[in-house]
């Protein structure tokens, strides 16, 4: 009896002993297995950062649909080229155009809000090139507010915003600039902004009416630059555009 008794304890140590072995055999051969699992990627990495927008060339090959660049290229107004940077038709700012965009941003003027990372910018002749327009592509991080029926804007969609202005460097290396019309800073690259948009039909894409870039630091700086109220936080500017829009919806 004690004979089975001990067969049977050294069949169980045997036994728990090649358990552990199995065990440490698949930590050594998938270490992986065994780490907790990694991070989900960002819905918007952040691209390298820009602090100063630079001109740049025309794409060689235009993403656009050509009817649409047609339609985005006529909302520049004006009647004979722009002529490159140092010469004496160089064109510094626009005449007879105007965005009127209040010093804080209201969703009355906004069809949608979102927190938005800024990817790249693109400048274009317009027709004729009498002007330049740019357009800023962003990618959605989180949709505060969109009033636009049908449209489905979840984390993760990339938009453009139209903008009258920017510059454009030509194979030959001038530069031609036309000033951007209103006083909202444009939408530079690898920065995080709190976006007011406002559908424009005729270009079939996004017009700025105001917003904040927010810093890592905490900080959200109004985008108008003519705005004199006091700064505040990335936090406060969240919770009032989500308190204004949840206003709207009652």
């Amino acid at each position: 009896m004690t004979r089975l008794r001990r067969s049977a304890h050294t069949g169980a140590r045997r036994s728990c002993a090649l358990d552990n072995s199995i065990a440490l055999a698949i930590l050594l051969l998938f270490p992986l297995a065994a780490a907790a699992a990694p991070a989900s990627a960002p819905v918007c990495p952040l691209p390298a950062r820009v602090d100063h927008e630079q001109p740049k060339p025309l794409p060689s090959n235009d993403p656009i649909d050509p009817h649409l660049r047609d339609l985005r290229s006529r909302r520049m107004p004006g009647t004979f080229p722009i002529e490159p940077e140092g010469s004496p038709g160089a064109l510094e700012a626009l005449t007879g155009v105007g965005e009127h965009t209040p010093a804080v941003p209201r969703l009355a003027d906004a069809d949608v809000i979102a927190d938005v990372i800024a990817t790249d910018y693109q400048p274009y002749f317009s027709s004729g090139s009498s002007g330049i327009y740019t357009e800023f592509r962003l990618c959605v991080a989180d949709v505060l507010w969109n009033a636009r029926a049908g449209v489905d804007l979840g984390p993760g969609a990339r938009i453009e915003v139209f903008r009258l202005g920017g510059a454009i460097r030509d194979a030959e290396g001038k530069t031609y600039r036309v000033k951007y019309v209103g006083s909202l800073r444009p939408l530079l690259p690898g920065r995080r902004f709190l976006v007011y948009l406002r559908w424009d039909a005729d270009s079939q894409a996004y017009v700025l009416v105001g917003g904040y870039e927010l810093a890592r630091t905490g900080t959200a700086a109004n985008l108008n630059s003519r705005n004199t109220t006091p700064s505040k936080t990335v936090s406060e500017v969240l919770r009032e555009a989500r308190n204004e829009a949840a206003g709207q919806k009652r």
